[in-house]
């Protein structure tokens, strides 16, 4: 079976468990067999339309209600060491990022922050960007989150001069809330 194949296939089973309300499945699903299949046309089409590769050093990720955008950042830049930024809402979402990235725990680290003061995702950010040897490639990828944090981030990124990364979609499931998963492309902000 092809890999385009594999990814209908597992988006149209993946879709029949959200409708059937097995989130727990999809998810499983959506982070063991289609993002592994997603990787690789992801990989294509950013490196057609920004002339470079997907890989860092580093990887920051802003976790947000699901981790599936988290997992698909990190197979997707396949970084050395990787940190998430998470409150207090979602830190029980942590297990499950360590679960469907696969990080050896000794690569993995997390940095809390809280939403009030809006300023403390900056030092949660500069506690994981310290984590990082100078030399490192780093990319920040603020796809999860409210829109507050994103922003915040994405000015911090500009001032630092680090790649942001955005996980972006063309067709929308509005009855998931979620994007069809072959859409799915890594916009460089």
């Amino acid at each position: 079976m092809s890999n385009e194949d594999l990814l209908s296939e597992s988006i149209t089973t993946w879709i029949d468990l959200l409708q059937n309300r097995q989130d727990n499945e999809a998810l499983d699903l959506y982070c063991e067999k289609i993002i592994p299949a997603l990787i690789p046309r992801l990989q294509h089409r950013f490196h057609t339309t920004y002339n470079q590769t997907g890989n860092y050093d580093g990887l920051v990720s802003l976790l947000g209600f699901t981790p599936e955008t988290v997992a698909l950042a990190y197979h997707f830049t396949r970084p050395q060491k990787f940190v998430v930024l998470y409150t207090e809402d979602t830190a029980h979402l942590l297990s499950k990022v360590l679960k469907y990235t696969r990080v050896i725990p000794s690569a993995f680290f997390h940095e809390p922050f809280s939403e009030q003061p809006s300023t403390d995702i900056y030092r949660a950010l500069d506690l994981a960007l310290k984590r990082f040897p100078k030399d490192y490639r780093i990319a920040l990828e603020l796809t999860g989150g409210k829109k507050t944090m994103g922003g915040a981030l994405a000015v911090a990124a500009g001032v630092l001069n680090i790649d942001l990364l955005y996980i972006d979609y063309e067709k929308y499931m509005p009855e998931f809330r979620k994007p069809r998963p072959e859409s799915t492309y890594i916009h460089l902000v």
